[in-house]
């Protein structure tokens, strides 16, 4: 038999959860509808993808004053820029005048997010290691 340890009875208790709320960017995936969800056994996540480090550390701040359920934070993490950015700029603006002009890879507020995330979880993260 497994010896007992903290991090195998949070895994456990996770995994007990039969519904998970899933992360809605955009609007839906409210601090509310997190809380309800942890209240309800279920698991709820925070959408932070758009979010800045301080608007989700609020967020964070406040799930966790109202439950003491378990609960994610979904980070959006850039992929590879697209290897033909000219036919990609070109593909854009067919959809949207100007719309390939806003398209970015690099997201310069993920390691910012990161360490929040790592704080809030009583860990520390440096910069570095989030770049």
């Amino acid at each position: 038999m497994p010896q007992p340890s903290p991090t195998r009875d949070k895994i456990l208790d996770l995994l007990r959860r039969r519904i998970v709320v899933a992360p809605m960017a955009g609007g839906p995936s409210t601090t509310d509808l997190v809380i309800a969800a942890g209240r309800a056994e279920a698991l709820g996540f925070l959408a932070a993808g758009y979010k800045t480090p301080g608007a989700m550390a609020a967020e964070i701040t406040a799930v966790r004053a109202a439950t003491a359920g378990p609960f994610g934070v979904n980070v959006f993490v850039p992929g590879r820029p697209y290897p033909d950015a000219a036919a990609l700029t070109r593909y854009l603006d067919s959809l949207g005048p100007g719309l390939g002009r806003t398209a970015r890879w690099r997201d310069h507020r993920l390691a910012a997010r990161m360490i929040v995330v790592g704080q809030m979880a009583g860990r520390a993260y440096p910069a570095a290691a989030c770049s």
